[in-house]
């Protein structure tokens, strides 16, 4: 069996020197445009929604629905990083397969609960305290929902394996197909239908994520053949592999997956803070619009931490990844600010998308705040895949708790001196964002040192 860095014809080798930035570039520039098409799934939906009657009450119930859809997929959304990082034997990748599918009973089962029990009332009115035309709008996209988060699952958990074995142009190539779903299933239902917005939205999310895995689960068969065939075990065994056990999987896994758990906790967050300020399903509605379009021009920097775990070799590898990652973030947030700073967003809100002029307003304040998002997180996209190519997983978990507690003490302020919920909202996130990267850096200072050690 060929190994790691010989699969990766993209990767740097001990032997090499360092990485060039054009060689980083196109390993990277797939995996971005597969998280730019996955960000295009919120404006595809938000067009859509704001062409239908009770468009704020819609906009408002997506960005509900998508919450909560979120948060309960969130033990497998980190499966990306995970098979990236450990699939590199056919033992790993068999008991990796066998954790993937127990994670996708367990978080469809818990969908099934949040949507299908009086618990859908606890968290939409007790804990995101929305307003009930609001939830009532946003169960029934919620349950067609049903096999999101397997379907994810599985995906990502196929992706990292392609990832890691340099086909990350597959990756980009599934997420067109992903799209393409959704722009046609989207399309099609306003055009036949007289579906309310929030559910058409959730028939087009769960088609395109099902199209998308379909395609992943078909190309990717060539590589699981060649890297993890049966033949492959007895090479293995020979070469004295060490195998991985749940033990150690979950030690790895599960600090990720409690990380992102915290972290979508605080779209909730967010959303139950808007709910208790003034005009609480304008400020939704404009958040959804402002937040999704700053989440396009942001979602590249999301790619970078695969790319980092994928092409780190040694400390001579860190150098060109970190001023990668910099440029990525620069370029980013230049975009946004530049957009705001010349009114081109509103025009895009207003002619584009389609939103009300009360909207528009807000939803420019949203997304000129977010400017400096994209630099932020390419800077912890890069600390992150560190901390994970170095098995440091526990610290992404801490700097996200340190953040949620930040979000959560920056909403309370704002609550209490009722101020602007779009300003709030875009504070507290700005803060969080800053306080986590602090925290990131520290941990990974912490962490090289105790490895130089």
């Amino acid at each position: 069996m060929s190994t790691a860095s010989a699969a990766l014809p993209n990767a740097a080798t001990d032997s090499e020197p360092g990485l060039s930035q054009a060689r980083i570039f196109s390993f990277f520039w797939p995996l971005a445009l597969s998280w730019i098409f996955m960000a295009a799934d919120a404006v595809v939906c938000a067009a859509a929604i704001a062409r239908r009657s009770a468009p704020e009450t819609n906009l408002a119930a997506t960005q509900v629905m998508m919450g909560i859809a979120f948060w309960v997929e969130s033990p497998i959304i980190d499966l990306l990083s995970t098979s990236t990082t450990l699939a590199l034997s056919r033992g790993n990748y068999l008991r990796l397969r066998r954790f993937v599918l127990m994670l996708m009973f367990w978080v469809t089962f818990a969908h099934a609960v949040m949507t299908m029990t009086p618990l859908y009332g606890f968290v939409t009115d007790t804990l995101l305290r929305a307003a009930k035309p609001v939830a009532d709008a946003a169960r029934p996209a919620l349950f067609i929902m049903l096999p999101w988060s397997a379907a994810i699952g599985w995906r990502r958990f196929l992706q990292g394996i392609l990832i890691r074995n340099g086909l990350t142009r597959l990756v980009g190539l599934g997420t067109g197909v992903r799209v393409t779903a959704l722009a046609l299933t989207a399309l099609l239902l306003f055009k036949f239908t007289d579906l309310p917005g929030a559910t058409l939205a959730g028939i087009a999310l769960i088609a395109s994520v099902v199209a998308e895995s379909a395609f992943i689960h078909i190309v990717s068969r060539p590589t699981v053949r060649e890297q993890f065939g049966p033949e492959v075990e007895a090479l293995e065994v020979a070469a004295g592999a060490p195998p991985l056990t749940l033990r150690r999987l979950c030690g790895f896994h599960f600090p990720l997956s409690l990380s992102t758990m915290v972290m979508l906790c605080q779209i909730p967050l967010v959303v139950a803070a808007l709910d208790r300020l003034s005009s609480p399903i304008l400020a939704l509605a404009a958040w959804q619009v402002g937040a999704s379009s700053v989440w396009i021009l942001r979602s590249f920097c999301f790619a970078l931490p695969e790319a980092v775990i994928a092409l780190f070799r040694g400390d001579a590898m860190a150098r060109p990844l970190r001023r990668f990652c910099i440029t990525v973030g620069f370029v980013g947030s230049g975009i946004v600010f530049a957009l705001a700073l010349t009114g081109l967003d509103r025009l895009y809100f207003a002619r584009v998308l389609g939103t009300t002029e009360p909207v528009v307003k807000l939803a420019h304040i949203v997304f000129l705040f977010g400017g400096a998002l994209p630099f932020l997180t390419a800077w912890q996209a890069y600390l992150r895949g560190m901390l994970t190519a170095h098995h440091f997983t526990v610290s992404r978990l801490t700097a996200v708790i340190v953040s949620t507690a930040v979000i959560v003490a920056a909403l309370t302020l704002g609550v209490l001196m009722k101020g602007e919920g779009v300003v709030v909202g875009s504070i507290a996130v700005i803060l969080a964002t800053v306080v986590e990267l602090i925290v990131l850096v520290t941990a990974w200072r912490h962490g090289r040192a105790g490895a130089m050690a």
